[in-house]
């Protein structure tokens, strides 16, 4: 079945000739090989829903930076260094490529003229097109977003500076979903079976919510740990600092729910002692993973002192 076209060849090329741009460097924005650009501006080919959706966009911030540029609104020179040292590992990717990402969008969210540039845009500028993306990508996208819809005093800082907490909450809303389809699959077999009874999956259900804040507060809490010796990832210390957080977090927030999954009486002695063992288990498997990174020499780059703290 071919996809509904969006956009018709003479509107491709007239937001291409509008961009200034030839076939060749419209292609290659796009992602396209130039003969297929030529192809879909002489309307041998339709035009698809996701080119379409890519060239508005293109054009939409095109408009955008003119209006910025009309405005008389003063230029960030920290934004312009920090988006040429992003294009510079973009290809490259890896740590050096997110590292640069994060340090840019940190600035913008904490730099007065970035700001003023942005509510200008705001109230000047139209909307930015919408990115059809699939459900599974919304769902990802929804997931990424759980760390900046906490409480204002809980919610990590934009940047390098709270990136393992919003990870940490990404994890543990994705565990969350995990387990729920599992309960979810696991009646459906249940039923398909023929097997339901008095050990069905659905006594799990209630412990659900409890499972919920356990993954939250235990990826919370591990990724702050990270956040706190980002300045020393590089370290053995601070590899030992991670391993041991990690433990704790993790595995101290789970054994907190474990008596409403079974039937177990932990005390508060063994609970601590537990937790404890791990938590040098931990720092144990932190030296060992630093002492493997440093004979591959793949330890982390230190951050330099012009990064957000």
């Amino acid at each position: 079945m071919r996809k509904k076209q969006t956009m018709t060849a003479a509107e491709l090329a007239a937001t291409r000739e509008r961009l200034g741009w030839d076939t060749e460097q419209m292609s290659r924005e796009i992602g396209i090989l130039p003969a297929e650009m030529e192809a879909l501006e002489a309307g041998s080919l339709s035009v698809p829903a996701e080119t379409a959706e890519i060239v508005r966009m293109l054009a939409a911030l095109d408009e955008r930076q003119a209006i910025l540029r009309a405005s008389g609104l003063p230029e960030c020179a920290r934004l312009d260094e920090l988006e040429a040292g992003f294009a510079a590992v973009a290809a490259a990717g890896g740590e050096a490529r997110e590292y640069a990402l994060q340090t840019l969008v940190a600035h913008e969210a904490g730099c007065p003229v970035c700001q003023g540039r942005v509510a200008y845009l705001n109230e000047h500028a139209p909307p930015m097109p919408d990115l059809h993306l699939p459900l599974w990508m919304r769902a990802f996208g929804g997931l990424a977003r759980l760390g900046d819809r906490l409480p204002a005093p809980l919610r990590p800082p934009p940047g390098p500076a709270g990136e393992h907490r919003r990870m940490g909450v990404f994890i543990g809303g994705y565990l969350t979903v995990f387990a729920v389809l599992l309960v979810a699959m696991s009646v459906v077999l249940e039923l398909v079976a023929g097997r339901r009874g008095e050990d069905s999956v659905l006594e799990f259900a209630p412990v659900l919510p409890v499972l919920t804040v356990a993954y939250l507060v235990g990826g919370y809490v591990a990724g702050a740990a990270w956040d706190a010796t980002r300045r020393i990832r590089h370290r053995f210390i601070g590899y030992v600092l991670r391993g041991a957080g990690t433990a704790a977090a993790l595995y101290g927030a789970m054994t907190m729910v474990l008596p409403l999954l079974k039937d177990v009486d932990i005390p508060v002695l063994g609970y601590l002692a537990g937790v404890g063992i791990l938590t040098v288990f931990g720092g144990l498997a932190g030296a060992g993973k630093w002492l493997k990174d440093r004979w591959m020499d793949d330890l982390p780059e230190p951050p330099d002192g012009q990064n957000p703290v």
